[in-house]
């Protein structure tokens, strides 16, 4: 299924309508690269980013995210700030800082915190309707 409006994507990269608000996503996965590049600004490595999910991500898939980012940063861009927006309603960025303080407090490392649930949030999140 190739058309011209998506001729300059990255091969695995699909924009369908109706799915994810019809954001740039990876494969038919319902992965939006924008979820992706905020999971990279809560600096989880690529590795922690690929595994999130039950089918981990390919090494392909994220570097043709990357790839799509490069080229439509300010779509990418824009999509974490309205989605942001959306989350600022149930506040996720508090509940992400309390999970961090309390883990600290059990001395785990803020990695291991935020691999588990910054991404469990952000998914939270997006099931909650939030998304766009």
């Amino acid at each position: 299924m190739s058309d011209d409006s998506q001729a300059a994507f990255p091969p695995v990269i699909r924009k369908t309508p109706g799915v994810i608000g019809g954001d740039a996503c990876v494969g038919n996965r319902r992965i939006a690269v924008w979820m992706l590049v905020q999971a990279k600004q809560f600096g989880l490595s690529d590795d922690e980013i690929r595994n999130q999910y039950e089918q981990p991500l390919t090494e392909a898939e994220l570097a043709a995210a990357w790839e799509y980012y490069a080229g439509h940063r300010e779509e990418i861009d824009e999509a974490i700030r309205e989605n942001d927006q959306d989350g600022e309603e149930v506040e996720p960025m508090s509940k992400t800082i309390e999970i961090v303080d309390r883990g600290r407090g059990l001395q785990l490392s803020t990695s291991r915190i935020t691999v588990q649930d910054r991404m469990a949030l952000t998914s939270a999140v997006s099931a909650c309707g939030f998304m766009k």
